[in-house]
């Protein structure tokens, strides 16, 4: 091989050379760039607790949920990618009152990203059959669908303000600011509430599955649940219920998407002229879904 060729071959490694360098420098660049862009990433358990972190958290921080709102928290099972999904999140704000959320807290692998954001709340209502009208199904200790609670979520809301200006200082003005703005739009929301039942001539209202426990004792009404014992009811208890629907003049019977239909069908042929109305407790916005219901009472 003459020295020219040589010469030129060498060149030309030389030069693959610094364009791989190049390259290798722009993608450091675009990977240190995406890297400070990230928003911090927050996982929940279920979309009302969502819903709430964002209220507090801001748009600095992406929040998603584990549990979408077409799947029963109560028989969601955490897959293999959910704990993965999970262990990439910055933190994880739980209730930690469902089932899959203590099979969560057992497979991450970093306890310290996951907080109880109910931690020392005084509201909590144990779970028994009297506090759910016929529902007797094993949550634990306490009912679960504390969302529902305008007192709770001022409670959830602080641990997170909390959690969260402890983690990101620098943003403990933001958090202070959202936190307050937050408790004002709960105590109006709370006001609008009070006003629309007061002019409902009804206090009962009949639920597949009974989620408004908190929202009926904040606000005096009688929940009667048609599931009995988190099961479909039997003849008998289906038969009581239908009473009740008859004797206080229940103009409206409220379904969740996530359960059995079969029971509900057979109330609409005995209660003819009943209105069955969709209530789905997992929609991330907790005052749309409550003014949702209040303005189905009769």
């Amino acid at each position: 091989m003459s020295k020219i060729s040589k010469y030129l071959i060498t060149c030309f490694i030389f030069l693959l050379f610094l364009i791989s360098c190049q390259n290798q420098k722009k993608s450091d660049t675009v990977e240190n760039a995406a890297a400070l862009d990230r928003k911090p990433h927050i996982s929940v358990s279920i979309p009302p607790l969502k819903w709430i972190t964002e209220k507090i958290a801001g748009s600095d921080f992406t929040v998603t949920s584990v549990v979408s709102s077409n799947i029963s928290p109560e028989l969601f099972d955490p897959s293999v990618k959910t704990i993965q999904e999970l262990e990439e999140s910055d933190l994880y704000f739980s209730f930690d009152l469902f089932a899959f959320e203590h099979k969560l807290e057992d497979a991450v692998s970093n306890p310290g990203k996951i907080y109880n954001v109910l931690e020392n709340n005084s509201y909590l209502l144990k779970e028994d059959q009297e506090a759910h009208t016929g529902d007797g199904h094993n949550h634990g200790d306490y009912d679960p669908h504390v969302w529902f609670s305008m007192d709770i979520d001022s409670s959830i809301a602080e641990n997170i303000k909390n959690v969260l200006s402890e983690k990101y200082p620098e943003k403990k003005d933001i958090f202070e600011k959202n936190y307050s703005d937050f408790i004002s739009e709960i105590n109006t929301f709370n006001t609008e509430l009070k006003n629309i039942l007061s002019d409902k001539k009804s206090k009962i209202f009949v639920i597949y599955h009974p989620a408004l426990t908190y929202f009926a004792k904040e606000h005096n009404l009688t929940q009667v649940s048609v599931e009995q014992e988190g099961k479909e009811p039997t003849a008998q208890y289906l038969k009581n219920v239908i009473n009740e629907i008859k004797k206080n003049n229940v103009k409206v019977l409220l379904v969740q998407p996530q359960f059995p239909k079969s029971s509900v069908d057979l109330i609409s042929k005995e209660v003819p002229g009943i209105k069955i109305i969709e209530f789905n407790p997992l929609e991330e916005n907790i005052f749309d879904n409550l003014k949702k219901f209040t303005d189905s009472l009769e």
